[in-house]
């Protein structure tokens, strides 16, 4: 009722005062005897009109009554009474619609997606993410209700330096079931290796299902083949976990995927092609200072390896590039600083919408 209050005073505002805007409120009163629902927009309208709030409440409430309602002034105020075919017809929509009679369609079929956990899959869901997931899911449920068309998403850091290291981990407990000793693997291990003990297990896992056949592979290939397999495992889990949760995803988009596909060298070449890079000590740079991050950032290591801000930008660039209207992202705290660089690159690129 609120609503179609509003919007008759809106038209005859419009219409008859040639008014817009007026920051007026429409609110129960406090003695409810006086009416369902209560104006004070005559006291905004007597300032442009210079005449006395009663007088426009004479006037307004003469031409806002209708079947719905009856519009009463007093002292200045407009006070509304519903009437008992408005109220009758209201009880109706409410015993059809049941729970969903509280939720409007605000959103219209707009397009929005919303990521959310998108935890390394090197290892088991903590419970800080636990936290993120329900968020999310209450996120995207009230969405939904309220009309817009929602896209949940997981995004799969599969790719890169982490996905190594998490392979060299759990070929250096496959080693020790064996009795093997690699005093370089060992080195890396202790000073970046992943320690949890489901490392442990994973690795006796693999020496079950593979055997001694692992002893024979050479030790690059068995950290690439072990970080695959540790990634699949890990997302078994994590999707296991969220399952159990009640809480669902409509994609699962891989990292990797948008290196195979090209995705991250398209996006760099547009950044450089729109002059937001340069090179420095054989590193590709993104001038995110320019945007307002505390220093630049590099794109492609000295190696010629991407970093993970260059996949986070492909990423992000392929929901815009989905037809998304709006991209909702929710992150861990310790992400904040990460939103500057990242905002700076999808401006870098064009995309109007970031704010």
């Amino acid at each position: 009722m609120k609503e179609l209050i509003k919007e008759k005073l809106e038209t005859l505002l419009r219409e008859k005062y040639s008014l817009e805007g007026l920051n007026y409120t429409i609110e129960e009163p406090k003695d409810r005897h006086l009416g369902d629902l209560a104006t004070n927009v005559c006291f905004l309208l007597s300032k442009h009109l210079k005449k006395p709030p009663h007088v426009l409440a004479e006037e307004i409430a003469k031409e806002l009554s209708n079947e719905d309602f009856q519009a009463e002034p007093l002292r200045g105020f407009i006070n509304f009474r519903f009437s008992e075919g408005r109220i009758k017809e209201g009880f109706r929509e409410l015993l059809s619609l049941a729970s969903n009679y509280y939720f409007e369609d605000i959103g219209k079929g707009k397009r929005l997606q919303i990521e959310f956990v998108s935890a390394n899959p090197t290892g088991p869901l903590h419970l800080g993410h636990g936290r993120g997931a329900v968020v999310g899911d209450a996120l995207y449920r009230l969405l939904k209700a309220f009309g817009y068309d929602v896209v949940r998403e997981y995004y799969i850091n599969d790719a890169g330096y982490q996905v190594y290291l998490f392979g060299l981990s759990i070929l250096y407990r496959v080693y020790e079931l064996f009795g093997k000793e690699d005093q370089e693997l060992k080195q890396k291990f202790e000073e970046e290796g992943y320690k949890g003990n489901y490392v442990k297990e994973l690795a006796k896992d693999v020496k079950a299902f593979f055997g001694e056949e692992v002893l024979g592979w050479e030790k690059e290939q068995a950290i690439e083949k072990l970080g695959e397999y540790g990634v699949k495992r890990m997302l078994e889990d994590i999707k296991e976990t969220l399952a159990f949760m009640g809480v669902e995803f409509d994609l699962w988009v891989s990292e990797k995927s948008l290196h195979q596909r090209g995705l991250v060298e398209k996006v760099i070449k547009l950044l450089e092609e729109k002059g937001y890079t340069y090179t420095q000590d054989g590193a590709l740079w993104f001038k995110s200072s320019n945007f307002g991050d505390d220093k630049d950032r590099v794109l492609i290591r000295s190696d010629g390896t991407p970093t993970y801000f260059a996949g986070d930008i492909a990423y992000h660039y392929y929901k815009y590039e989905r037809g998304f209207e709006e991209v909702i992202n929710l992150w861990g705290a310790d992400h904040w600083g990460y939103l500057p660089r990242l905002k700076g690159a999808l401006k870098a690129l064009g995309i109007p919408k970031i704010g």
